[in-house]
């Protein structure tokens, strides 16, 4: 064989080669273009979706929550949004994102923080039509708050309001969620693994997979408790383990991606710092401090209790500060050492022991004062603005205390916390001259009326 022939045939083989290793490739690529030339749609890829009842509208797609979810127990939008994919003239659009509480649970519609900003802001700016977008959902955390988001710049938002941290680890993805992402805390192959999820290909394969077997992915803690509290699968996870600081690392990564792409777009991003139940909420789980010496606990422990039995909260204090100084880790110390201290008219001291017992929890429901610093440090950027929710309702609180007069347990506000955070919003959002960044025309906003006449046309 000449040398000239041998050479024809190697590039003959190479050829063929490549051609087998990319086959599968090319076969996928097919199917996938097939696929949307067909108009393949499993229901859940998009937030939005044509509005069959008005030509040109959009509502907002309750089966996306089986984009995040696993199982027949998902998370759905808390209320069902329509308005015009075109924004027409005057008009003010802002998108509220979000888990449960952005949701308004268990309010939901005229009861949640949406609602009721609505209403003050379409008052405040009578010449234009205000739509306040609610796309809060339950269960979810950060990595689906930065999917809406993306999804909310393509329809010519005003403004973009991001409530959102308490889901971080037990959300869908969560870090310690029973749906925790197939890649633990790895957050970049976790967005990949999402934007896999995406293609009509994978979208076929499931729906295929659950018409096949139905009950392959059943939720099979269903009906023990709400959704979150099923999906609360790693129930002590301490202050400064390597999970909880990993996990902030995604909740700050997020947020900065969120910030980032709504400043490209010239669209101001409102943050809010997180609320939760301090004074009327007992820590779900304490954890021994690593090196405590848990000898006399129990004793010492009976003591405090018959000290305060006894109204004796100045000694009771003073016994569960020496128990700190041994166990400055254990919850349940800072939350009985705030309660000592509010009792004793101390409500300074009482709001610092009883912030440490929130930020001790083992059991993560309520985000810590770190993630609320991770908010104000996200806020520092350009066209991203903050909203100090939990300094300001501390002062519509007994004593300033945030507990049962404005919560209805461990995280979610009552009625009158949700009014309240409404307010906040609405006097943030005018303070700040927020949406005189993408509206330099708006006139300044009318005087509001008192509380009571907003509390009169509550539809709840």
């Amino acid at each position: 064989m000449n040398p000239q022939h041998k050479f024809i045939t190697k590039r003959v083989a190479l050829f063929f080669r490549l051609l087998l290793i990319l086959l599968p490739f090319l076969l996928i690529f097919s199917i996938e273009i097939i696929l949307r030339l067909a108009g393949f749609n499993a229901g859940y890829g998009q937030i939005f979706q044509p509005y069959q009842y008005k030509a040109g509208h959009l509502t907002t797609n309750q089966e996306i929550g089986k984009f995040y979810f696993s199982g027949s127990g998902y998370g759905s939008l808390g209320t069902q949004e329509v308005f015009i994919a075109r924004k027409p003239a005057q008009t003010i659009r802002i998108f509220t994102l979000g888990g449960s509480t952005a949701a308004g649970y268990p309010y939901i519609y005229s009861g949640t923080f949406s609602a009721f900003l609505e209403q003050r802001l379409q008052l405040a700016y009578p010449d234009y039509q205000i739509e306040v977008l609610n796309l809060g959902m339950t269960a979810i955390n950060s990595y689906t708050v930065r999917d809406f988001a993306r999804e909310c710049l393509c329809y010519n938002p005003d403004l973009i309001i991001v409530y959102a941290g308490h889901n971080e680890f037990y959300g869908a993805l969560g870090s310690a969620s029973a749906q925790a992402s197939l890649f633990g805390t790895n957050r970049p192959l976790t967005l990949a693994y999402l934007r896999l999820k995406r293609l009509k290909i994978y979208q076929a394969i499931q729906s295929l997979t659950r018409w096949v077997k139905p009950n392959q992915e059943t939720d099979t803690h269903a009906g023990q408790g709400t959704l979150m509290a099923r999906m609360a699968e790693e129930k002590s996870i301490a202050l400064d383990s390597p999970l909880y600081h990993a996990t902030k690392t995604i909740f700050e990564a997020n947020l900065r991606d969120i910030a980032r792409w709504a400043n490209d777009r010239n669209v101001p991003v409102l943050l809010t710092t997180l609320v939760s139940n301090l004074r009327d909420q007992k820590p779900f789980v304490s954890i021994h401090s690593p090196a405590a010496d848990t000898s006399g606990f129990a004793l010492r422990w009976q003591r405090v209790k018959q000290l305060m039995l006894a109204v004796s909260y100045s000694s009771a204090l003073d016994t569960l500060k020496k128990m700190i100084v041994i166990d400055p880790d254990y919850a349940l110390l800072h939350f009985y050492a705030g309660r000592c201290a509010e009792l004793q008219e101390q409500y300074r001291i009482a709001a610092r022991y009883y912030r440490r017992a929130r930020d001790l929890d083992g059991l993560r429901f309520r985000a810590t004062d770190e993630f609320n610093d991770v908010i104000r440090s996200v806020a520092n950027r350009p066209g991203t603005f903050l909203c100090e929710m939990e300094v300001a309702l501390e002062q519509h609180a007994v004593n300033g205390l945030i507990g049962k007069d404005l919560m209805l347990e461990h995280l979610h506000p009552n009625l009158e916390g949700y009014f309240r955070l409404g307010q906040i919003l609405e006097e943030s959002v005018i303070g700040q001259n927020i949406l005189r960044q993408v509206i330099p025309q708006l006139p300044e906003a009318v005087a509001l009326p008192d509380d009571d006449y907003f509390r009169d046309r509550m539809a709840v």
